[in-house]
């Protein structure tokens, strides 16, 4: 089963992320911050994707993911994000890495997830 890392702190927008994840075969593993989404990583849990906003309450979902791709170099990266995506942002974008703005479709979201795992090597 895919696992998908879920970081996001707006708790209405992680229980219908999660939801629609989870009724389409995913399997979620939920944080609502960098510090808890860094304890997960610390685990043993093998991720396949991380689907994080970008500003999260205290921290930065860009660096996040070079955490995340640090431990899983292989795994998929879409972040997500309500405000302009400057191209500085961009360019602290993990490699491979997709963004899905805000607000955001749930089909989307799972056609996102879907798509990009299965063009990531699978050797996580």
């Amino acid at each position: 089963m895919t696992t998908v890392l879920l970081v996001e702190d707006e708790e209405v927008v992680l229980i219908l992320a999660q939801s629609a994840l989870d009724e389409h075969g995913f399997e979620t593993k939920t944080a609502t911050d960098i510090t808890s989404a860094t304890a997960l990583l610390d685990g043993d849990e093998p991720f396949d994707c991380l689907f994080t906003d970008i500003n999260l309450s205290d921290g930065d979902g860009l660096e996040l993911a070079v955490l995340f791709r640090a431990k899983f170099p292989t795994a998929a990266v879409l972040y997500t994000t309500g405000v302009v995506v400057t191209d500085g942002i961009r360019a602290r974008m993990v490699d491979g890495a997709e963004l899905l703005s805000k607000p955001y479709r749930i089909e989307a979201l799972v056609d996102s997830v879907r798509r990009l795992v299965s063009a990531a090597p699978h050797s996580n």
